[in-house]
């Protein structure tokens, strides 16, 4: 099997997921990739601010035991397992435990989001191109006019019908230097 399927962290909300049951591994190692923070935030505990980072949760033996249904032992070996594997990194405490999920961009970050920032660059280097390309057409366009004349044919017929539309109104209109008017 290739490719992925996004699972949203409200699945734990579910009547289903919140069935009480004793969890697999699989299902453990499923919840602590959706506990897991999606992105960096600082946090107050206590009087200490702390900082997570994407990929990190901070809990407890106990608290993962309670959710799970496992003895605090089988939690720690658990965790033990996942990062003899190299799935985790931990450090805990008194108070906590902090579990850093290694790799975890390969768990949330989807492959459109890595393409369309590839495509994202590719669209801004052409557009780069495309802009320069404009600037070097017009201004060699305008040296064309310049040698040429300075207004079109249609600004001279335009220039031609105004002072047709001023005679209906002024018969005794000078005639203007047309091509000024163009």
């Amino acid at each position: 099997m290739i490719g992925w399927i996004k699972l949203h962290r409200s699945i734990q909300d579910h009547w289903i997921y919140q069935e009480k049951r004793k969890f697999s591994k699989y299902e453990a190692w499923l919840d602590l990739l959706m506990k897991a923070s999606h992105k960096d935030y600082k946090f107050v505990s206590g009087n200490d601010l702390h900082e997570l980072k994407k990929g990190e949760l901070v809990t407890s033996i106990r608290k993962l035991g309670i959710h799970w249904s496992w003895s605090n032992t089988k939690v720690s070996q658990f965790l033990d397992l996942l990062k003899s594997d190299g799935m985790i990194e931990y450090k805990k405490d008194t108070k906590k435990t902090l579990i850093t999920i290694v790799n975890y961009g390969v768990y949330h970050d989807s492959e459109n989001e890595k393409k369309t920032q590839i495509e994202h660059e590719k669209d801004t280097n052409r557009t780069q191109k495309h802009t320069n390309k404009n600037v070097k057409n017009y201004k060699n366009e305008k040296k064309i006019n310049n040698s040429r004349h300075k207004y079109e044919p249609c600004d001279l017929e335009n220039a031609n019908l105004l002072y047709q539309k001023i005679l209906e109104n002024n018969p005794q209109a000078k005639k203007p230097n047309l091509e000024k008017w163009a």
